[in-house]
């Protein structure tokens, strides 16, 4: 997909259909990309240098997954890159029954 330079990654994720919440609550109580609720997690595979850097906030939320782990809320696009949606984050599920 294109997109312009500097364009929010959940948006364009999302905007093309593809979704990004790893857990299922997240998908309808997240935060809409205020960097709250950290449930749109991408593991950014290549071109990390064509986003922006994290934020300490954003460093924090992720302080126990890998470092090509993002925030897709946080993340601004300047060039090609590579992503993984919904990467293992080691977040429990929670069920109803």
């Amino acid at each position: 997909m294109e997109e312009k330079a500097g364009a929010n990654l959940r948006d364009s994720l999302r905007r093309n259909g593809i979704e990004v919440y790893n857990v299922v609550q997240g998908r309808f109580t997240n935060c809409n990309g205020k960097n709250l609720c950290g449930t749109c997690v991408v593991d950014v595979l290549q071109g990390a240098q064509f986003t922006n850097s994290k934020s300490i906030d954003e460093e924090a939320s992720l302080r126990k997954m890998p470092p090509s782990y993002r925030l897709s809320c946080c993340v601004n696009v300047y060039g090609d890159i590579v992503v993984r949606t919904r990467p293992e984050t080691g977040k429990k599920l929670i069920e109803f029954t």
